[in-house]
């Protein structure tokens, strides 16, 4: 687990307002959090790209934690921080 703080920090030294920040190993959903409030502070709009396996196993069809966890956890935050900030979740499929 990384701490918001942390991220948000990072975020604030190493990009410019209108940054595009990638997240390849996303998991619960820190980074875009991070960006969110960092955005909030600064009035920068910065975006995010979050990338996650959905972790499904054969025992598991239905495990999804980029939808089930991140995907909700950035619902919140968006809401908490009453922005108008929106977000998109998209599944690719297995070619």
């Amino acid at each position: 687990p990384k701490p918001p703080s942390l991220l948000k920090a990072l975020i604030s030294q190493a990009t410019r307002d209108h940054d595009i920040v990638l997240d390849f190993f996303a998991g619960s959903g820190t980074t875009a959090q991070a960006v969110l409030e960092q955005n909030k502070e600064d009035g920068g709009q910065r975006r995010f790209i979050l990338v996650s396996s959905t972790e499904a196993t054969q025992n598991d069809p239905e495990k999804n934690v980029c939808r089930d966890v991140c995907a909700a956890r950035v619902s919140r935050i968006i809401e908490q921080l009453a922005t108008r900030d929106a977000f998109v979740y998209l599944r690719a499929g297995r070619i």
